[in-house]
């Protein structure tokens, strides 16, 4: 049976903290042409044209590692020639028997304006197909893609799905049974439009020739205790598990008019078995959580009404099987990183400062021996992998730093799922700052390998 897709297995964790980092010295830019022997695991692969001013949400599966081919597919969104969207899904191929990547590949051209919200998500299925859902932040239904044949990701049938034009920040993930999902935010427009966002989710048990959507987290802005408009949900972590029962981890926030201020987050699980959702304690709320039941999944609050900020989170189940959470939280002016831990014996959540500023977790796991190991960037300006042992960091690695005296910034850290061990472990994207309005016009998609 195909193993299910999953952010970093046990094993693969406990050969990352004892393994040595291996060396690419002379990897070219292709856009610099330069030499940047800072990027010491890199493996360039794209020029994409991505805003720096993303906010990933959910980016769960844009890569996976295909064992009966020894292949990693990556997708990833990329301009275009004649004028189409710059946030176009892409698709390339990396062969580990010798260690190159294939063509680049369009996959589609995407018919909204270019926005770095836009991205691809990447499903292997058992027979060999490759599946791309690619969610927009815009009014067009998500753009659906399967390879015409199995492992190949030069040809593709592209559909629209139905009913799915106000989806954006699109979470793609696999059950052990092959189940397809697709856990997104969408606008519902009941009352102004930027009131009611609640979360769907998206399944299919057919390879997606046939699927269902529903609503599996309301704000409900009307709601009395949420009243003033705190009615759009942005997930901050969706983190698919193997056990110790099978499932989704999903950490959210509920905001005001949009994105204008929020005051609280949210721990919830979705079990697979049944799709129901449970709080940390594991009280069943079925297979929708309103806001009287989510008020009991309360992660933290920030002590009253902030302004937006992209709140970076990092889920996981600790040795006894109990939910932790790494988060970076605005205290006093400063980006804390806190990790949240659930104590059973209490029924709470206890919270520990780790002492580190300016760090955005982006995944985290557990070890065979028990450590954590934490994935994250340094101010936008360093990826970095951290052992903790207990509340103690006992490693600290960089993975790729940005160039001395530049202004590019590093985004988009994302995993490959099933990831071969010490091959390619993830991408990131490194690129210069840009406004909002106009997106830079290029930008490296780098794979990175332990």
């Amino acid at each position: 049976m195909r193993m299910p897709p999953k952010p970093l297995a046990a094993s693969l964790l406990l050969t990352l903290v004892v393994s040595a980092c291996s060396a690419d010295p002379c990897i070219k830019s292709a856009a610099t042409n330069e030499v940047p022997t800072h990027w010491t695991t890199a493996l360039p692969i794209a020029e994409c044209t991505v805003n720096y001013h993303a906010r990933q949400k959910t980016q769960l599966s844009s890569g996976a590692y295909d064992e009966a081919s020894n292949t990693t597919f990556v997708a990833y969104p990329s301009g275009i020639a004649d004028g189409l969207s710059a946030c176009s899904p892409h698709i390339r191929a990396y062969d580990h028997a010798t260690q190159t990547w294939g063509d680049e590949h369009i996959i589609a051209a995407s018919p909204v304006e270019p926005d770095s919200h836009n991205y691809p998500q990447l499903l292997i299925a058992d027979d060999g197909h490759l599946h791309v859902f690619h969610t927009m932040h815009g009014d067009h239904d998500v753009i659906y893609a399967r390879s015409t044949a199995p492992r190949d990701a030069s040809s593709w049938q592209t559909r629209p799905l139905e009913g799915t034009s106000k989806a954006t920040y699109g979470a793609a993930f696999q059950s052990a049974s092959g189940d397809m999902f697709l856990m997104y935010r969408n606008r519902d427009n009941r009352g102004s439009e930027d009131d009611y966002e609640p979360e769907y989710l998206l399944e299919s048990s057919d390879g997606m020739a046939t699927f269902t959507t529903r609503k599996v987290i309301d704000p409900n802005p009307s709601h009395p205790a949420d009243a003033g408009g705190w009615g759009t949900i942005y997930t901050k972590a969706v983190n698919y598990v193997e056990g110790p029962v099978e499932g989704v981890q999903i950490t959210f926030g509920v905001h005001k008019n949009h994105n204008i201020y929020l005051n609280a987050h949210y721990y919830a699980f979705l079990r697979l078995s049944d799709r129901h959702l449970l709080g940390p304690d594991g009280t069943d709320y079925g297979t929708e959580l309103t806001p009287d039941e989510y008020a009991d999944c309360l992660l933290f609050d920030h002590g009253g009404a902030q302004d937006f900020y992209n709140v970076r989170m990092a889920a996981g189940f600790d040795a006894d099987g109990q939910p932790f959470v790494f988060h970076n939280q605005r205290v006093s002016g400063e980006q804390r990183l806190l990790v949240r831990r659930w104590d059973a014996g209490t029924g709470a959540w206890t919270s520990t400062d780790t002492g580190m500023r300016t760090v955005y977790p982006y995944e985290a796991s557990v070890a065979a021996d028990g450590s954590v190991v934490l994935y994250a960037t340094q101010s936008r300006h360093q990826l970095l992998r951290y052992v903790f042992e207990g509340e103690a960091v006992t490693d600290t690695r960089v993975i790729a730093e940005r160039p001395a005296g530049s202004d590019h910034k590093l985004e988009h850290l994302t995993f490959i799922q099933n990831a071969r061990e010490s091959e390619l472990m993830g991408t990131f994207f490194r690129g210069p700052v840009s406004d909002w309005d106009s997106p830079s016009s290029w930008g490296t998609l780098f794979g990175f390998r332990l």
